[in-house]
């Protein structure tokens, strides 16, 4: 058999090298091609691949994405989806203390004797109840996925600057690290997060828009038919009662999926009909009209095996979640998860059921059709008995391994029964951990398909069991086309210090052997073994093919073959053949131990020193000096031409450059760009590329990763924007508070002024009568307990004479007393076309030194504005009105208070979304405000004088 203990990968098919004819080698050369890749992302750009089919990331037990197969079986290739239509593989950055040893060996034992499996569905990352997923796998033994409709992409980041694509992979990565603990698998459709919605018919417009008419539907259903779980879980109603317009959509469509996965003649090529027996959804949102009573499930339930409560192992996982700040305390106390019962095709009474599985056939037997041969049966009888009493009477391992391994051999049998086949014969069928069987619609499957999932659990027990611990170390953390990378590896079985075990019979060969001894390579890649011992390789050199890397199937990149052969006594001997990730490991000093999986990059990258430059019609504007840094990925030396290219009629000098990078190394350029007197208002691009070898490269590597997560790579495009429009902005000096991190202080420089980043040493003892105008980044008030510390002193720097800018902040702002009057309440509105009222359209705001249009107000991404005052003290004045349709006007995004001899202004609307990405008007309106302290009319008097230097504690000013 063949399986991959690998963390959380994507399954493939594969079988013993020993075993494949030449032919079936080519194939299955072609379906490592066919991996999955990417940035886990779902915008339609090269490096943000749309997954037109969904698509999955395994999570759970250390040993999950296995691959199971018998070492003499008939190889059976099946039908794979494009790689670019199937999910990133994505794994945890560490394995979970739950899934190594013999925990992990008893909480897969719980899997063993059940069928039990529950789908839940949100609409982003940190919707699921995590509670009820540890409950379910960690102590029913349940299969449990956890469906995100999104990748959390039009959220706000608490780590840093990453929005977008980046923090779509950030917030993926998180949900691979919370499955590890929680046990759960994870799932994704390609639906993108464009930001806060209101209503469900806006969430269905954009989405349909973005993806096609009922895509994100087609999605869910293939994860039913593939996933096939007996119990649905919704975590939405699709009422208003959800809130966020995602959630209401998801709620809708987790209804209709339920159906439409059942239908066979409901677009067949999404796989085989599945009908889930019984729909739930959770009790806090459930419809009003579900008058069904609430299903508690206890989940602070204290489980020796893991020494805590599945609440306190939930909590651990959601603190995985740490881009959106949901950092959990892990009580030990009594907790519940409700759900209610929305609809069964199973008999069962909701007023007296305890638990899920109520009225459902969750027994080894439900595996089996109706009517089955007797054979079949009575193996899988015997397989129910075997792996119920390891998990009622304590075992030695070798009595566990011995039970194990008769327990797949009974199942086998079973399989062959169920075929047709005579139980002695071989097994004619591949198997792998995620229960999905290939799909190919021109081929049935066999019966014995159905046993896939259990035999694949059984054999990680098995190597749990066996207490096999095998490794493959490259000595680069990346590689490209050309290069020659060294592979060593290692196995380890029980307390062995060798390939063999001391479990023997007295003068019989060893029970188990081990050997690493083959791979599953990156498509063209020639393997050159270099060190063998006793016919195994223990290291091996890996050359990549010449041509240029496909960056839609960057990962993963090749996996390592082993073989552990287990000796039965009487029975024959049984090979498990196993397969493991490449992984680049390496020491930091603080941290410890990191590992990664190895990743494929281009040869050579780009990147331009600035992503957007702004162009005002001055016409010292028109020159704008471009650096270029150009890094060599590869292990050997490279040369090439440099080109900048820009729209015509521009000036580019020099025009080319010729560069000679030595081995994983980086070199600078200079062009100065000129760009015509009668080039119109509009945006134009600026691309880089460098020609090697005939070969061109015009893509940058952006590598987004924190300590808690693996770090994963994008491959945007070598280019910029220069965006021209008419702006200008007064002489004055800025200082600028950051938050959890924005580009607005880029945007200010853009702008030709000079911006200080303030520290914690500015705030409390700096001299703050330099700056003209302050900036406090978003979420400041979260991120910077000093801004919240020295916030009297800066409204000081106010009354003063200063002119204090606060983008937009959490509720937080308001609870603590941070304003200099009083507001509560925070509202928003979503929609960036929304109409925008100047309500005091004399303002200095409006006026100086950029006089405002409704013009200024096209363009914008995403939003207008979040988090606005939603009421307010009469002591500040509203500039702006929006609102989203439906609702009254919004007047607490943009206002302003005289607060002694200078400004404070409060001003949410989302500038630190629409300055990045250059929208004109975004930029004449930010450059008024900071330009306020210099306006002809109203201008605040000097006098400033320093407040003491220390620190306070902040509350509400006098």
């Amino acid at each position: 058999m063949i399986f991959c203990p690998s963390r959380r990968r994507r399954p493939f098919w594969t079988t013993s090298p020993k075993s494949i004819s030449a032919s079936c080698r080519r194939r299955l050369s072609d379906r490592s091609r066919a991996m999955p890749s990417g940035g886990g992302c779902a915008r339609s750009r090269p490096n943000e691949r749309v997954l037109a089919r969904g698509g999955s990331v395994r999570g759970g037990n250390v040993l999950k994405r296995v691959i199971v197969a018998v070492a003499l079986a008939l190889f059976l290739t099946p039908s794979l989806p494009k790689a670019q239509d199937r999910l990133p593989a994505l794994r945890a950055r560490a394995r979970s203390q739950y899934d190594r040893g013999l925990t992990g060996l008893r909480l897969q034992l719980r899997r063993l004797p059940t069928t039990a499996s529950v789908l839940h569905i949100g609409a982003h990352p940190d919707d699921e109840d995590s509670a009820l997923i540890a409950r379910l796998a960690r102590g029913d033994g349940a299969r449990v996925g956890y469906l995100s409709l999104t990748r959390g992409e039009g959220g706000q980041n608490r780590l840093g600057p990453e929005q977008g694509a980046a923090l779509g992979l950030i917030r993926a990565e998180e949900l691979a690290e919370a499955r590890a603990i929680d046990g759960g698998e994870q799932f994704f459709t390609r639906a993108f997060d464009f930001g806060f919605s209101k209503t469900l018919q806006e969430t269905e417009a954009k989405w349909s828009a973005l993806h096609g008419q009922d895509a994100v539907l087609r999605d869910i259903a293939r994860v039913i038919r593939e996933f096939k779980p007996l119990v649905i879980v919704a975590r939405w109603g699709g009422t208003p009662r959800d809130g966020h317009g995602h959630h209401q959509y998801c709620g809708y469509l987790t209804q209709i999926a339920f159906a439409k996965a059942a239908d066979p003649n409901w677009h067949p090529e999404l796989g085989p009909a599945w009908q889930a027996k019984k729909l739930y959804v959770s009790a806090d949102v459930a419809p009003p009209e579900n008058s069904n009573p609430t299903l508690r499930i206890p989940t602070g339930v204290y489980d020796p095996l893991l020494g805590r409560t599945y609440f306190q192992v939930a909590m651990q996982g959601r603190s995985q979640h740490k881009s959106q700040e949901m950092g959990a305390l892990e009580p030990d106390d009594e907790r519940f998860s409700g759900v209610k019962l929305v609809e069964s095709l199973a008999p069962t009474n909701p007023k007296t059921e305890t638990s899920l599985f109520d009225g459902l056939d969750t027994s080894l037997r439900s595996l089996l059709p109706d009517p089955a041969p007797d054979d079949a049966r009575r193996a899988m009888d015997d397989v129910q008995s075997l792996v119920g009493r390891l998990l009622a009477e304590p075992c030695s391992p070798d009595e566990t391994l011995a039970t194990l391994t008769k327990a797949y051999e009974r199942l086998a049998q079973c399989g062959l029964a169920l075929d047709g086949k005579p139980l002695d014969g071989p097994e004619g069928m591949v198997a792998d951990a995620s229960g999905e069987c290939p799909f190919d619609p021109e081929r049935d499957l066999p019966p014995s398909s159905a046993l896939r999932l259990k035999k694949a659990q059984i054999a990680q027990a098995i190597l749990l069991a066996a207490g096999f611990r095998a490794t493959a170390l490259a000595d680069a953390e990346t590689v490209t086309e050309g290069d020659a990378v060294t592979i060593s590896q290692s196995l380890r079985i029980g307390s062995a210090s060798g390939r063999q075990s001391l479990l023997r019979e007295a003068g019989g060969p060893p029970r188990l052997r081990g050997a690493l001894s083959g791979f599953l390579p990156y498509a063209g890649a020639r393997i050159e073994p270099l060190r063998v011992e006793d016919g195994h390789w223990e290291s091996v050199r890996v050359v990549m093919p010449t041509k240029p890397v496909d960056l839609s199937r960057t990962r993963p990149w090749m996996s390592a073959l082993g073989t552990l052969t287990i000796n039965a006594r009487m029975q024959r001997d049984r090979a498990y053949i196993f397969a493991i990730p490449v992984e680049y490991r390496y020491a930091d000093p603080a941290r410890g131990e990191v590992s990664g999986e190895v990743e494929v990059v281009p040869a050579i990258s780009a990147r331009l020193s600035e992503s957007l430059w702004i162009a005002s019609r001055a016409p010292e504007s028109r020159v704008k000096r471009v650096m270029a840094t150009v890094t060599n990925h590869s292990r050997q030396a490279r040369s090439g031409t440099l080109t900048l290219a820009a729209p015509a009629g521009w000036r580019v000098e020099p025009p080319t450059t010729t560069m000679t990078l030595p081995p994983k190394a980086k070199q600078r350029a200079l062009f100065d760009v000129t760009i015509p007197g009668d080039a119109a208002d509009g945006r134009y691009k600026l691309t880089a590329t460098v020609v090697s070898d005939g070969k061109a490269y015009d893509r940058d590597v952006q590598a987004v990763g924190y300590p808690h997560i693996q770090t994963r790579r994008l491959f945007p495009k070598a280019e910029a924007e220069v965006v021209i429009l008419d702006v200008k902005a007064a002489p004055v000096t800025v200082g600028y508070v950051m938050g959890s991190g924005d580009f607005v202080p880029q945007a200010i420089e853009r702008l030709g002024l000079p911006v200080t980043l303030l520290d914690e040493g500015a705030l409390a003892a700096g001299d703050l009568r330099k700056f003209d105008v302050i900036v406090v980044g978003i979420r400041a008030s979260q991120t910077r307990p000093d801004f919240a510390a020295e916030h009297a002193r800066l409204l000081d720097y106010v009354r003063e004479g200063g002119t204090l800018i606060v983008q937009y902040q959490r509720p937080d702002y308001l609870q603590r007393g941070l304003p200099p009057f009083p507001a509560s309440g925070m509202t928003r509105t979503t929609d960036e076309t929304a109409p925008v009222t100047m309500l005091r359209p004399e303002h200095p705001a409006f006026n100086f030194p950029n006089r405002i249009t409704a013009a200024d107000w096209d363009g914008w991404v995403q939003e207008r504005s979040l988090y606005d005052f939603e009421t307010y003290d009469a002591r500040y004045t509203p500039l702006l009105a929006s609102r989203d349709p439906g609702e009254p006007p919004r007047t607490g995004g943009l206002l302003v208070a005289e607060l002694g001899q200078g400004r404070y202004v409060y001003a949410s609307y989302a500038w630190f979304r629409q300055l990045p990405a250059g929208v004109p008007g975004a930029y004449r309106i930010f450059a008024n405000l900071l330009s306020l302290p210099k306006a002809p009319a109203g201008k605040p008097s000097q006098g400033y004088r320093q407040r003491p230097a220390s620190g306070r504690s902040p509350g509400s000013p006098s």
